[in-house]
């Protein structure tokens, strides 16, 4: 049975996927120099999901950067709660300011 539905869009129209609790789903987005990779998977009765960003197929450095593993059904039911809403804010801004800062180093 399926716990995890997935779907991407693209030129050749939508496709999707099914997982299940013990296969989980994961998949990713890519340009030529980065990709960013997700996944969902159960884990004690909660999903979690986790985020990755890497080189893409032309990318010369194999940087990778792991956002985490993240208890999404606790993010999705309670990210109303104000402490959670800053912390999701502060963890916003701080990724705004590394690509900022990326940018600069990278001459753009």
């Amino acid at each position: 049975m399926s716990h995890f539905y997935g779907s991407i869009q693209g030129n050749k129209g939508e496709a999707t996927r099914m997982g299940s609790k013990a296969s989980g789903i994961s998949g990713y987005v890519q340009g030529h120099y980065s990709r960013i990779r997700t996944g969902m998977y159960e884990e004690n009765d909660y999903d979690h999901g986790s985020i990755v960003i890497e080189g893409g197929y032309s990318a010369r450095a194999g940087r990778r950067i792991d956002l985490g593993y993240l208890n999404t059904d606790a993010l999705v039911s309670h990210g109303d709660d104000p402490q959670v809403d800053r912390e999701l804010a502060k963890a916003r801004n701080a990724l705004a300011k590394a690509s900022e800062l990326a940018e600069k180093a990278a001459g753009r």
